[in-house]
């Protein structure tokens, strides 16, 4: 990945290098593997996560038992401790194929977990569990009179308030012909699936990927739909247990082909929908913005360089109105892929950079990355999480975490039990004091999948520098201002034939005292350290 370049100061040429050692890069709390005892298959993975309070979480996923089968399940953190898993849908999955799909808990004790399981005719029914005052109710299918064709799925889940939810997903019609569904939950009582995305009544391949429901009696959902050879994305909004006209956030006049990815909701009447678009100058990341209540044009989402291949977003949180961070992935042209973050404020997006800064660290050549979940408690503070690929050791989970508005680096995550070489991180959620927990898989010694979740690591700040102000004298001290990021902690300073002494630290800003001991024009180097050993370089000139 690039680090950061910074333009040519007074008196000053500046170049950048970057190094961090590998031991930096191993982070989070302790990792729990979940299903480890009925895993007896070797396959399991977290899908889906929430946390209401403090060390009270709910996980959810599939693990395969001893006769090949996937079993939905979900476990509980109460009390910072994970308890065992339990089955969902066990007596309806007699198929052999069912998992937990997402999970939401607007309280301690009130949850809804929602999923697939595959029946005795080896169809595929959406069901959904409810957790109401601590205790989990029976399996209840949805979507269940729709799903003619045998083909259901729900894939999200939100809720505004205990009793007030909305689960969206896809399902077959008796024609075979795939369409997107959404059921909402109203004062405790789930209502019946209903057919959304406007097109999709004479579309194929439609479902619903995202939802949000920012205050009881208003929910949106969002997905796509295939469409005159096309697919194009769709949101569709509830007011009050009635669904709205839907719209199509992006016009096939911006892009011929569209799909929403993530929704997320600050107020009732302030949204944000990403996703991907087939534009005139490739696939690019979209970011539609409701604002009072009215969905506004599509932006494209440069990548980060200029000559950035084609873009996707993945994920999207807002922690207030008008105020949105991205998460996306952008290839190069040899087809390797980057993560990149991107924020929004007031309707603008801001340029975007890349997320998990590992290229240079001690030998680690990261080949591919994919952000797959970002979660932001407040402004300024976010959290990412995903997979990259490292060109030696494979496979790894990452997460990164932002502080005051700046990234930090990326540490990798269960890579300690990750010795089959090939870990991932799905899903993130946060409590409401900035605490986050990441959900995944890992690959044991037999190679064998097993599920996690782990605590995501503290900020892990990058130096950065991006400019030197000031004039390095022949002889004699001046004060010399290094802009850049990162500058946290004890920082060092060091360069040959200086004497320097840090007068002022801030996270951005770094003012020197820099003394010449001998007369030496030409070109030097002065590194910044921070108090884990991780480092920038710079370079100057003496004129």
């Amino acid at each position: 990945m690039r680090v950061a370049r910074g333009a040519r100061a007074t008196a000053l040429a500046v170049g950048l290098l970057a190094a961090w050692p590998a031991a930096a890069l191993a982070g989070g709390g302790p990792v729990v593997t979940l299903a480890a005892q009925v895993n007896a298959g070797g396959a399991a993975v977290t899908t889906s996560l929430a946390c209401p309070t403090v060390g009270s979480c709910v996980a959810g996923g599939f693990y395969t038992d001893a006769s090949g089968n996937h079993q939905a399940f979900i476990a509980q953190q109460v009390d910072g401790n994970w308890g065992t898993v339990v089955r969902l849908a066990g007596a309806l999955n007699l198929g052999g194929n069912a998992s937990a799909t997402d999970i939401s808990c607007p309280g301690l004790g009130s949850c809804v977990a929602v999923g697939f399981y595959t029946d005795v005719a080896d169809q595929h029914q959406a069901f959904l569990v409810e957790e109401t005052d601590g205790v989990w109710g029976s399996t209840q299918t949805t979507a269940g009179v729709l799903n003619a064709g045998g083909d259901a799925v729900a894939t999200t889940v939100s809720c505004a308030a205990a009793g007030s939810c909305v689960v969206g997903g896809r399902y077959r019609d008796a024609a075979g012909t795939q369409r997107a569904f959404a059921a909402l939950e109203t004062g405790g009582a789930w209502g019946e699936a209903a057919q959304v995305g406007g097109v999709a009544a004479s579309g194929d391949n439609a479902s619903v990927t995202a939802s949000a429901c920012p205050a009881v009696g208003a929910c949106v959902v969002g997905g796509s739909v295939a469409a005159g050879g096309n697919t194009v994305a769709f949101v569709d909004a509830e007011h009050n247990d009635l669904w709205g006209k839907p719209v199509d956030p992006v016009p096939t006049s911006v892009a011929s082909s569209s799909a929403i990815a993530a929704l997320a909701c600050a107020s009732a009447q302030s949204c944000a929908a990403v996703g991907s678009a087939s534009t005139a100058s490739g696939r690019r990341a979209v970011a539609v913005l409701e604002t009072n209540g009215t969905w506004g044009a599509p932006s494209v989402v440069a990548g980060p360089g200029r000559s950035a291949g084609p873009t996707s977003g993945t994920a999207v949180a807002c922690p207030a109105p008008s105020t949105c961070t991205l998460v996306g992935t952008v290839s190069s042209s040899t087809g390797a892929t980057s993560a990149f973050v991107a924020s929004e404020t007031a309707g603008t997006w801001t340029p975007s950079h890349t997320l998990a800064p590992v290229a240079g660290v001690a030998g680690l050549v990261v080949t591919d990355e994919a952000p797959w979940a970002v979660a932001c408690p407040s402004i300024g503070s976010c959290v990412a999480t995903g997979q990259l690929t490292l060109a030696v050791g494979g496979p790894a989970a990452f997460v990164a975490r932002q502080q005051s508005g700046h990234w930090g680096r990326a540490l990798l995550v269960a890579q300690g039990d990750n010795v089959g070489r090939d870990a991932a991180s799905f899903i993130l959620a946060c409590d409401g004091t900035g605490a986050c927990e990441i959900g995944g898989r890992y690959t044991d010694a037999s190679r064998h999948f097993q599920s996690f979740v782990a605590t995501a690591p503290a900020f892990e700040p990058v130096i950065v520098v991006t400019g030197v102000h000031g004039t390095v004298p022949a002889s004699g001290a001046a004060n010399v201002v290094i802009a850049g990021s990162g500058f946290f902690g004890a920082v060092r300073v060091r360069a040959a034939g200086l004497v320097l002494r840090v007068v002022a630290v801030a996270p951005t800003r770094l003012v020197l005292r820099v003394v010449r001991s001998h007369v030496a024009p030409g070109r030097h180097l002065l590194t910044v350290v921070d108090p884990d050993g991780s480092s920038a370089v710079t370079s100057f000139v003496q004129r």
